[in-house]
């Protein structure tokens, strides 16, 4: 078969939806896993390094803010109760219509949005943004706070929504870091900042219901914070792990593969409490396709976003991004984008090709 018959044939779009989703890797042996993590993860190190103030410029005549601006208490007693709408959304009559807010007394070259995947999730993110803005109004943050809710038609996908709260939030502000949370975690200490670091840093280190322990050292998920270029070189989360699981592993194997260091918090510090609630929908196939995390890196992220925002709204505490994602288009889309050569390649390991 010709290539560019082969680029045509009905054959060749099956097989590239079936290596996106990684059923392939049961039957053939690709040498696409890179194992090599040694001296990847550099832990205990200070929330604030190595910091920017060095090399921002403050707006007109405004002062830098400096470290000992912000005013933290460090451990924090964690309520996690939560308030009815009509009383939360006037406790913090100083947070502007969107969920920004940003300091008045200095400049701070921390200017952040905070990414929530969001789906049926009402009491938690009316609990988390009672707890998270204080925080970071203390941390003396220019911040902002996106919620990406899915709809229903489809099932729950942590890191699709991600990639599209990342694109979106840049649309309406030219953030230079990034942090993406899960509703359900609430920062026990406030010296956890929220910032720009100089390297991807995994924030979520120790949680309460984990017996306050890192499960594995190249976990990634939870709390994640980028620097907005940092999250560009590695083309964001992978968007094919439809269920829970899978894709903060490929986020880690990511970012070694493109030459960058995972940082970390002290467990002292980085401590969160999860709000309790059921187990999510597991993904059917995230240990198969974490698989072929390397055969999707450059075809598979920002670069290949498909989705449909049927609502956006600034409420008083958060800006709510509504999306519809079809699954089928989304890998359909993957698909099309992998690299020819290299699915060419993969190919020949078929026997019937």
């Amino acid at each position: 078969m010709g290539y560019l018959q082969l680029l045509s044939s009905v054959r060749y779009r099956k097989l590239a939806a079936l290596l996106t989703l990684s059923t392939c890797c049961l039957v053939v042996n690709i040498a696409i896993f890179d194992d090599n993590r040694s001296v990847s993860v550099y832990t205990n190190v200070e929330s604030s390094w190595p910091g920017t103030a060095e090399s921002c410029v403050p707006e007109s005549d405004w002062v830098l803010c400096k470290r000992e601006d912000r005013e933290l208490d460090g451990a924090l007693i964690v309520n996690t109760s939560a308030l009815p709408w009509t009383i939360l959304d006037r406790i913090y009559p100083e947070v502007e219509e969107g969920g920004r807010w940003k300091p008045k007394t200095c400049h701070t070259c921390d200017h952040v949005a905070i990414v929530i995947p969001y789906r049926d999730r009402d009491v938690h993110l009316r609990t988390y943004l009672r707890h998270i803005h204080p925080i970071l109004q203390r941390q003396r943050l220019d911040y902002g706070i996106y919620v990406i809710e899915q709809d229903n038609s489809s099932t729950f996908n942590r890191g699709i929504l991600m990639n599209i709260g990342f694109v979106e939030a840049l649309k309406y502000d030219n953030y230079n870091c990034f942090v993406f949370s899960d509703v359900d975690l609430l920062p026990e200490n406030d010296r956890n900042i929220y910032g720009c670091p100089a390297l991807p840093r995994h924030l979520s280190v120790s949680i309460d219901t984990h017996g306050y322990k890192l499960f594995y050292e190249e976990l990634f998920g939870g709390v994640e914070n980028f620097r907005t270029e940092h999250f560009r070189i590695v083309n964001g989360f992978s968007n094919v792990y439809f269920g829970w699981g899978g894709e903060d592993d490929d986020l880690y194997n990511r970012i070694v593969h493109r030459g960058l260091r995972l940082i970390r918090p002290s467990v002292d510090v980085a401590r969160y409490t999860m709000i309790r609630h059921p187990s999510n929908a597991i993904s059917k196939s995230g240990t198969t396709t974490l698989r072929t995390w390397k055969l999707r890196l450059s075809a598979d992220g920002l670069n290949s976003l498909v989705y449909d925002v049927v609502k956006y709204e600034k409420r008083p505490l958060y800006t709510l991004i509504s999306v519809v994602i079809d699954q089928d288009e989304v890998i359909q889309n993957i698909s099309r984008n992998l690299d020819k050569e290299i699915l060419l390649k993969t190919l020949k390991n078929f026997q019937f090709m």
